[in-house]
């Protein structure tokens, strides 16, 4: 549409598939039965709380991220809507992540076992609940979320303008802004299944990663002039759904450790690019890593030399049921706002600090990774799935 960066200005976002606005769209368009006999267009956590309290109620992290909602005021906009054809009538109304929204009633206690009268709190999306779990909160902070894919966040008084980086209320009302890289974790998990011999079980899979990260570990920063480009699922912030993964630089005397290190560089310097163009002018302190990718030493030794910040690991592994849990807190008034519950109960594990040597080594890396980047990038878009133009 002409008028698609007003909206975007609007929305606080630039269009994408991933915003429920969309989906709600494209129900209206291929299921216009379906879209037209619905009462209310809930996401699912909003759809589980009206089954536990007959109450409809959405948070502004889930508003925020639908394209729907005026990022100045926080509310609905009528642009919006119209612009994606969703009625306003359908939409719940916004309230606050850790507000209560009604209480368990005899039907689902029954069902659930869960007590009569127990508050409901509207709670907030997954990433959200993941990132107040890391402590994000202050202004200024920086968190990574790491699973299978990356998410790079600094939390913000405002959205960014910058229309390439994403943005969405946090658990605590301030902004997220934050790029992702699709296929972070994955891209070691294809590695491992394709070249390492699969495996399902949780044990074996630990046992796998753990011994090629040891094997990576003999490997110094730069894996012998390897790159590793993670694109298997394309790009979403610095790129386009047709970009492509690649090793570039091999040479006979590669070996396994090298393409696993290489693998794990590469989706660290894919993160500083999110990191750079997140926080133009820079940013202080240490970034807070939550998420089953923070469980590697060697991989947050090198995102602390990849970055040159500390990088710090947090007591609770899975920060985003910590997170739900403090906005559950708060509801119960255990916590003043979801900032005091956090400043309460995140507590950092371990901290690895960037070391000088290596790096020096991986900003001249990542200047080479850029330069690479910016030279494939348009090839990509003659690409045919697996047919060069």
């Amino acid at each position: 549409r002409p008028d698609a960066d007003a909206l975007s200005a609007l929305a606080g976002n630039r269009p994408l598939p991933a915003w429920s606005g969309f989906k709600m769209a494209w129900l209206r368009r291929y299921a216009p039965e379906a879209y037209a006999n619905a009462v209310h267009l809930l996401v699912v956590k909003d759809f589980v709380n009206l089954r536990l309290c007959g109450e409809v109620a959405t948070d502004p992290s889930e508003s925020s991220g639908s394209f729907l909602c005026d990022a100045a005021t926080g509310r609905w906009s009528e642009a919006l809507t119209d612009a994606l054809g969703v009625e306003r009538s359908k939409l719940p109304e916004i309230v606050g992540a850790s507000s209560v929204i009604g209480r368990i009633g005899n039907e689902v206690a029954n069902r659930t076992g869960l007590a009569v009268g127990t508050p409901v709190v509207a709670g907030s999306g997954d990433m959200m609940c993941q990132l107040l779990g890391s402590g994000f909160a202050d202004s200024g902070r920086v968190a990574l979320v790491t699973g299978t894919a990356s998410i790079v966040a600094l939390a913000a008084d405002e959205p960014s303008p910058d229309l390439r980086v994403m943005n969405l209320r946090s658990a605590t009302g301030n902004w997220a802004r934050f790029g992702i890289a699709d296929a972070a974790g994955v891209s070691l998990r294809w590695f491992m299944d394709q070249f390492c011999g699969a495996a399902s079980d949780p044990g074996e899979l630990r046992e796998a990663f753990d011994r090629l990260t040891k094997e990576a570990s003999a490997v110094g920063p730069g894996a012998g002039g390897l790159l590793f480009f993670p694109y298997l699922l394309g790009e979403r912030t610095l790129g386009t759904d047709k970009s492509r993964a690649s090793f570039v630089g091999a040479t006979l005397s590669h070996q396994r450790p090298h393409f696993v290190r290489a693998v794990l560089e590469g989706i660290a310097l894919e993160d500083r690019r999110s990191l750079e163009c997140v926080c133009p002018e820079g940013f202080e302190g240490p970034v807070r890593c939550t998420g089953g990718g923070a469980t590697s030493s060697l991989w947050n030794q090198v995102r602390a030399d990849v970055f040159g910040h500390p990088v710090q690991t947090l007591t609770a592994t899975e920060g985003g049921l910590q997170g739900a849990a403090i906005l559950a807190g708060v509801g119960a008034g255990w916590y003043a706002d979801a900032a005091a519950g956090a400043n309460d109960v995140v507590r950092v594990a371990q901290t690895w600090q960037p070391g000088p040597a290596a790096a020096e080594v991986y900003n001249r890396v990542f200047r080479t990774f850029c330069a690479v980047h910016d030279v494939l990038g348009p090839e990509w878009q003659r690409w045919d799935e697996g047919s060069p133009g």
